[in-house]
């Protein structure tokens, strides 16, 4: 399975199927997330409609092996592009012969060295990120739900991606029940899916507004009701939030936190029941 910092990175990718056995491709796919994955799941479920695909990974997996994955192209902006992508290579493998030679190409296709044809092992190379480790005092603040919407948004062209940064940082910093070893942390990192995709060097932490008016200085509630402000207040109460720098890429502290996994490569993720946690603020431990 692909870790979240490699589904975020390589977008819409393609994908073929090779048998082990003989090295023959016999399938090409494009898909996002885990889905070059799924075939070998799918055939060894008896809900899935039998197909040739199925039946020859069950004779592969029967034999002691697994199919082999290859990504084809990665990091495809849009599924338009996909679905052209993935009708070429489905096209010219049709016309292949066994009597094929080698192209006589002296060189790649455009950036094949950066997008192009890749074995899984040299795909976990170039996207999957380390593990986080730092003696930093850190503050990790999950955001899955907030980075999901805000996905959501930027792909409906609510927000633009030119503000994404900006809204990674709202989304962050507000509102969290937090311990007083927030006050040790000199570092907030946003973290979605046990990766971690922004930091910033914390001002100060200040206690959440108590009035409407207060409110409506950190957020716009002109498209809520008066009781729908109400509850926002309510729901806010006791909290606090954040002020700070955002990190940017060329820093040397943005490098050690940024696009890292917050677990080992030998465990799965799995959301945190708290989105606070602390690392080498006095004592590691989630609020």
């Amino acid at each position: 399975m692909f870790s979240t910092g490699i589904i975020e990175k390589i977008k819409y990718y393609i994908y073929c199927l090779v048998d082990p056995r003989d090295d023959n491709i016999f399938y090409v796919g494009k898909g996002t997330g885990d889905r070059v994955f799924q075939h070998a799941k799918g055939a060894e479920k008896e809900k899935f409609e039998p197909s040739d695909k199925l039946e020859l990974i069950k004779e592969i997996q029967q034999a002691g092996f697994e199919p082999k994955y290859y990504i084809l192209r990665h990091n495809i902006q849009d599924e338009v592009q996909a679905l052209e992508y993935e009708a070429l290579a489905i096209d010219l493998l049709s016309i292949v012969k066994p009597s094929q030679k080698p192209l006589t190409n002296r060189q790649g296709g455009t950036h094949s060295d950066q997008r192009g044809l890749m074995s899984l092992s040299e795909l976990y190379k170039q996207y999957d990120p380390q593990e986080l480790k730092t003696d930093l005092p850190i503050i990790l603040i999950t955001i899955n739900r907030g980075y999901d919407d805000l996905k959501k948004a930027m792909r409906n062209g609510e927000i633009a991606e030119s503000e994404r940064e900006q809204e990674i940082y709202q989304r962050t910093r507000k509102y969290w029940v937090v311990g007083k070893n927030r006050n040790n942390a000199i570092y907030a990192v946003a973290v979605y899916r046990g990766w971690t995709i922004a930091a910033y060097k914390i001002s100060k932490w200040l206690a959440s507004p108590t009035n409407l008016a207060d409110l409506e200085k950190l957020e716009d509630l002109s498209h809520l009701t008066e009781q729908q402000k109400q509850e926002r207040l309510t729901k806010i109460k006791g909290r606090w939030f954040f002020e700070g720098e955002i990190l940017t890429a060329d820093s040397d502290i943005y490098q050690v936190l940024v696009n890292k996994t917050t677990y080992s490569k030998d465990q799965d993720y799995k959301a945190p029941q708290n989105p606070i946690t602390y690392k080498n603020c006095g004592n590691s431990y989630k609020n």
